[in-house]
């Protein structure tokens, strides 16, 4: 099916950027260094999956979906 066929494409591709993560960002040195609460492959998803509702709204549908995070962390949003 071709909507499969896109989503591995897309995650195949945010595989390919976060495995040299540096070269794409601001600040190489320093930027995905350290372990962070959102992986860089989450953060990606998130950015290129976002509608028009609000980024709080947005963000906490995409986390309760893909169970990133308990209902208690994210009414702390």
């Amino acid at each position: 099916m071709i909507h499969q066929q896109i989503k591995e494409l897309f995650f195949s591709s945010v595989e390919h950027v976060v495995s040299d993560i540096s070269q794409y960002a601001v600040h190489p040195d320093s930027a995905f260094k350290r372990s962070k609460k959102i992986p860089a492959q989450k953060l990606i998803s998130f950015l290129v999956s976002q509608g028009s509702s609000s980024t709080r709204v947005e963000m906490l549908g995409f986390f309760y979906a893909n169970r990133f995070c308990s209902q208690p962390a994210a009414g702390k949003a």
